[in-house]
């Protein structure tokens, strides 16, 4: 994921073959496509500068201890295409993984902090989508995570986990950092497992993490340990307290975010466990939710409901006013009979740290693998869930429409990516307004195994129907019919169309939405230029 020095190199350029077939009533035009480097484990989207939305992906190499980690930028145009990937180098240890975040460091433009797990790498943003040779700081602790923050010293400090504790280097405020300090996890205690940075309620930054101890053989063979949670508090000056125990908790590792009640909460994943008899049990595979106290404590967990083979959770506000959990896998009623639905999942939160009933599970067309939360056009919170055929077909890109009370229409499936795994991978979901018609676009990682991947652009073009368009709701598919409201609606568009050809508007631009609200799934937008 980033590797530099000066630039080295350019890998093909821009839309180098066109993967997406779209139907009729498509959200979302054809792809274009970057190709960046071998393996790549991550992909942000970030102005670096040049007043446009740019992509920074990770790059791992080969997959051997020679390969290269590279940090691969596309600068964008601003016309929702890109540049050619520009190639930063940084240096490999014999990790064949790495993590990276992108802030200002003190110097005032957007800068590049990389781990790899020997070594953190910072490349200096120039301001204008370029970066300096990497200035690397090497680590003893191993860290396998990476965050940029204030720690109390008023400077970005880097702070991460490795597995046996935390790794601190405290910034000087212009961009360069002291040695590492590492801070240990438990005596006796293992499996040290991080879950995020955060003031849990003393006014400083706080270390989160997970780690074990108890461990023995479980019904399968298998080792089972008691997790707890476990805090370093803050001094205010991007020192720690000593590691201090918490209550068990039924995950190792996981992440923080505000459940409701204004204080960081624990958001983990608790496979073949059931929380409730705290015992081992196969079947379980449960988001578990610990709502926090504000004083370093968090609150006992609860599992608002099971699932299996969930890929991914986050937690959006979709138009409650409160945090809610979205989940892309298969979930299963939590406790008594009732039959198990892959897609989209939405818990609604209480505003308290608590959940109600998850709603019905919206079901997308293939096997669900990232997802991106966007308002793509109709005023609420929608979700874009990139999906494959598990039987070697096609990915799809499908779009919720949300209703604005956490529930979502029937899926429409937007684009077919043609071809099959490997060849096609897509791990990353990421919305944003690439070319800057205050509509978010879709950008997709493709990472083949041991291979070249590449960025995969959709630009939302704002029309979700016509006739003839094709959508899905359950198992099955059907075609998309206009209601009379949506033909009135056509005939009133046609009187406007003539109006602006005949140059009566006062608007160089006539923009007209029509929304069926009789027929949810008819949308139609037309831009005229006169």
């Amino acid at each position: 994921m980033r590797l530099t020095a000066s630039v080295v190199g350019m890998l093909a350029s821009c839309c180098s073959s066109t993967l997406l077939a779209n139907p009729v009533g498509s959200v979302f035009g054809p792809a274009m496509t970057y190709a960046v480097g071998i393996n790549p484990v991550g992909m942000t989207v970030v102005d670096l500068g040049n007043g446009h939305p740019d992509i920074v992906v990770a790059n791992t190499g080969d997959n051997t201890i020679t390969g290269d980690n590279t940090i691969g930028v596309l600068l964008g145009n601003g016309d929702g295409t890109f540049q050619p990937q520009v190639v930063y180098t940084v240096p490999t240890a014999g990790q064949l993984d790495v993590t990276f975040d992108i802030t200002d460091l003190g110097n005032g433009h957007l800068d590049i902090v990389v781990n790899d797990g020997s070594a953190v790498s910072v490349l200096l943003g120039k301001g204008d989508g370029t970066f300096q040779p990497p200035v690397n700081y090497s680590l003893t602790s191993g860290l396998t995570s990476l965050t940029v923050t204030d720690l109390g010293n008023g400077h970005p400090d880097i702070v991460g986990f490795a597995g046996s504790g935390a790794g601190v280097l405290i910034g000087n405020g212009d961009g360069t950092f002291q040695s590492e300090v590492t801070y240990a996890d438990t005596p006796g205690y293992s499996n040290f497992n991080p879950i995020g940075v955060a003031d849990l309620g003393n006014g400083h930054p706080d270390l989160v993490a997970t780690e074990a101890n108890n461990c023995v053989a479980n019904f399968n063979g298998q080792t089972t340990c008691a997790d707890y949670v476990v805090v370093f508090l803050g001094n205010g000056d991007g020192t720690f307290q000593p590691p201090a125990l918490g209550s068990q908790i039924p995950c190792s590792g996981g992440f923080l975010a505000d459940l409701g009640n204004g204080y960081p909460g624990i958001i983990c994943e608790s496979t073949g466990f059931n929380p409730n008899t705290q015992s081992p049990n196969p079947n379980f595979a449960i988001i578990v939710t610990l709502a926090g106290n504000g004083d370093g404590s968090f609150q006992p967990a609860v599992a608002p409901y099971s699932e299996t083979g969930a890929t991914d959770v986050t937690v959006a506000d979709l138009g409650n006013g409160h945090p809610d959990l979205v989940l892309i896998g298969t979930t299963c009623p939590y406790s008594g009979p009732g039959a198990c639905s892959t897609g989209i999942t939405a818990v609604l939160g209480n505003g308290d740290g608590s959940f109600q009933t998850p709603l019905p599970t919206n079901s997308v067309i293939g096997t669900p693998a990232g997802f991106a939360i966007a308002d793509f056009g109709n005023g609420h919170p929608d979700v874009a869930v990139n999906s494959f055929d598990i039987s070697g077909g096609d990915t799809y890109l499908n779009i919720l429409l949300g209703n604005g009370d956490g529930s979502f229409q029937p899926v429409i499936v937007s684009s077919t990516i043609q071809g099959t795994y490997p060849a096609i991978n897509i791990t990353e979901s990421e919305a944003a307004d690439f070319n800057g018609d205050g509509l978010p676009d879709i950008g997709l990682l493709n990472a083949p195994p041991n291979a070249v991947g590449s960025v995969v652009v959709m630009l939302n073009e704002g029309s979700m129907a016509s006739s003839g368009g094709t959508t899905a709701s359950g198992g099955g598919m059907h075609s998309g019919g206009i209601d009379s409201l949506s033909l009135l609606l056509l005939a009133v568009i046609a009187m406007l169309k003539s109006r602006c050809d005949s140059g009566k508007s006062w608007q160089k631009t006539c923009d007209i939405h029509a929304h069926s609200r009789h027929n949810r799934a008819t949308w139609f937008r037309m831009r005229i230029f006169i």
